[in-house]
């Protein structure tokens, strides 16, 4: 830790100098056009990891400061150490209430079941307002990516690389996504295709001789009707 601690105080003394010799290295075995795509991308997951790590820094502490409030006004044990595990696991999307509250609440319930109680209760309430007020606000939709891609980011992440893969796998998953699209959009402009994703949604199929959409034409409830009654 001391010399991880020691190299990352090296690293942002000479954080301007690091950038510069990163360009110098992209355009040298680049084009210049090709370049100027590398530095966008590189520029768009500076934005989206740092914009994330920092709303949920942000994010964490006001939670572990809720909580310590909570657990202070019902009288709760160990507000400080409970606190703290729950705003360093709300760091984790998803799972980070899980992983916070089941231990504290496990320690509660061996003092009183009672605290125990009032703790879930309390911790309930306080991750819907993360959930809903406080994570939108702070972090807004900056990974521009689905729940479901979220959840599946986090248990890849934290399968591969524990609790760090789980704390950075969605800005990153993010970025990836990002440049799948971008690859994607690219082949469908090249075959004169529109990239919007809604206008997939209700066609059949691509005529492959005139280029035109052929859309899915809704089925008429009779000839459904007559197709149920011959079939019985």
């Amino acid at each position: 830790c001391l010399v991880g601690f020691i190299v990352s105080i090296y690293v942002m003394a000479g954080k301007d100098l690091f950038r510069a010799q990163s360009k110098k290295i992209v355009y040298a075995f680049f084009s210049v056009k090709n370049a100027n795509h590398v530095l966008d991308g590189a520029k768009y997951a500076h934005n989206v990891i740092g914009g994330y790590i920092n709303g949920k820094i942000i994010e964490s502490i006001m939670v572990g400061v809720i909580c310590f409030i909570g657990m202070k006004i019902f009288n709760l044990e160990y507000p400080v150490l409970i606190s703290v595990v729950i705003g360093v696991t709300a760091f984790i999307p998803f799972f980070g209430p899980f992983i916070g509250a089941v231990p504290s609440a496990i320690l509660l319930f061996m003092i009183s079941p009672v605290d125990c109680l009032i703790f879930v209760i309390s911790i309930v309430i306080l991750q819907q307002i993360d959930g809903n007020i406080i994570g939108p606000i702070i972090l807004g939709d900056n990974t521009g990516i689905s729940g479901f891609w979220v959840l599946v980011s986090i248990i890849i992440g934290g399968s591969l690389f524990g609790f760090t893969g789980m704390v950075l796998s969605v800005p990153v998953f993010a970025c990836i996504y990002e440049l799948i699209k971008i690859i994607f959009n690219i082949m469908l402009k090249n075959k004169n295709l529109p990239i919007e994703t809604d206008v997939y949604r209700d066609i059949s199929h691509i005529d492959s001789q005139s280029g035109n959409m052929v859309t899915i034409e809704p089925e008429i409830p009779q000839k459904r009707f007559r197709r149920f009654k011959k079939s019985k």
